[in-house]
């Protein structure tokens, strides 16, 4: 996963085995975007890889941080059903500290909702029944982005963070979120990379990012 994305700037996604057919991707902060299904979402991401390669000189993606999440079974139906992931996939214990104070050394940067489930002082402290509310494992990559706009002496720097989610069955990546972003992007940026409404299986005049 890590040398997939480091290198997708530079070789565009080489290994189309790791996604599932009905791969659904989301962007819920800034465009709301929708894409359902493999061919779209290689295609948006192929456009990406376009537009960025296009508008800035020698960009680099390096991966700063790997975790795994545990989904529990509310938050899998809940995604099943079709409800707000940007919410419902929301861990409660990805805020984990660091060495440096900082939940996940990110700065202070995308944090995530803080563990909201209960302290429990009892002697069993219920493991085995959160054990097995556990129903999947999502993974959390959190990135940064650098490189230099075409018209301009200035590095342009990112932080950004993804979601994947797995099919249980077949291990392939059935779900990608794109979490958050650092700077946010102004309008006009995003604009550039504006996704063709006319796209199969995304959102109507819904942007990329």
């Amino acid at each position: 996963m890590i040398h997939e994305l480091e290198d997708f700037l530079h070789n565009g996604i080489q290994d189309l085995t790791v996604y599932h057919s009905q791969i659904k991707f989301r962007e819920p902060t800034h465009t709301d975007l929708k894409i359902n299904g493999v061919s779209a979402y290689l295609m948006l991401w192929r456009f990406v890889r376009f537009s960025l390669i296009t508008y800035y000189t020698d960009p680099i993606l390096i991966v700063t941080s790997l975790k795994q999440i545990p989904l529990t079974r509310s938050q899998k139906d809940s995604q099943d059903s079709g409800g707000d992931e940007s919410s419902t996939l929301s861990p409660g214990n990805e805020g984990e500290k660091d060495g440096n104070g900082d939940d996940d050394g990110s700065g202070g940067v995308i944090k995530e909702p803080p563990d909201q489930e209960p302290h429990n002082n009892t002697p069993t402290n219920n493991k085995n029944d959160k054990d097995n509310n556990i129903k999947e494992i999502m993974l959390s990559v959190r990135w940064i982005f650098e490189g230099k706009p075409l018209l301009s002496s200035e590095i342009s720097q990112f932080e950004g963070h993804f979601r994947y989610g797995f099919d249980p069955k077949t291990g392939l990546i059935n779900y990608h979120e794109f979490v958050g972003i650092y700077p946010n992007p102004t309008a006009s940026f995003l604009a550039r990379f504006s996704w063709p409404s006319s796209s199969s299986g995304s959102s109507p005049s819904s942007p990329s990012v």
